[in-house]
């Protein structure tokens, strides 16, 4: 999933839905669409919680650690 690619096409559905020149049906499978990118975008949310990333400055490498 590539985050930044869901929430800028998010933005994209919120303006179409802004335009007032939309039929109902076009209405409501934007929404529904909307709704499973959020949806999509949450869950890596909750996973990407659970972790800490950390810089070693002397490699310039970043390192995942889990933290509880």
């Amino acid at each position: 999933m590539d985050y930044e690619k869901n929430i800028e096409e998010l933005n994209l559905i919120i303006e179409k839905l802004s335009n007032d020149n939309l039929k109902l049906d076009e209405s409501v499978a934007l929404y529904e669409k909307a709704t499973a990118l959020s949806k999509e975008c949450n869950e890596y949310l909750e996973k990407q919680s659970g972790k800490f990333y950390k810089i070693k400055q002397n490699t310039n490498k970043f390192d995942e650690i889990e933290i509880d």
